[in-house]
């Protein structure tokens, strides 16, 4: 084989190897993500229960108790939403 023809052939496995580790490192990378909101989500889904407990009271504390856990739920959903559209813009 020519060497012109040998260096292209050397290059695109390199180039190949490079792209096939980078995609097990993103997956990896979104694995751990999934992993992250799930955990974040354990520890939240028992606090919706107890809100909904909470608001049959009806109580002052219950509302404020109601708010904050609705303002992290908010700020749960738009990690989420932001995760979503990372990955989304790095697929072609």
């Amino acid at each position: 084989m020519e060497p012109a023809r040998e260096a292209l052939k050397k290059d695109v496995q390199q180039l190949t190897a490079q792209i096939r580790t980078l995609r097990d490192e993103i997956h990896v990378q979104m694995h751990l993500a999934e992993m992250d909101a799930k955990d974040v989500w354990r520890k939240l889904e028992p606090e919706v229960e107890a809100a909904s407990a909470l608001a049959e009271k009806a109580s002052a504390d219950s509302v404020a108790r109601g708010k904050e856990l609705l303002a992290r739920l908010r700020k749960f959903q738009e990690s989420l939403r932001e995760k979503g559209a990372s990955r989304a813009g790095t697929r072609h």
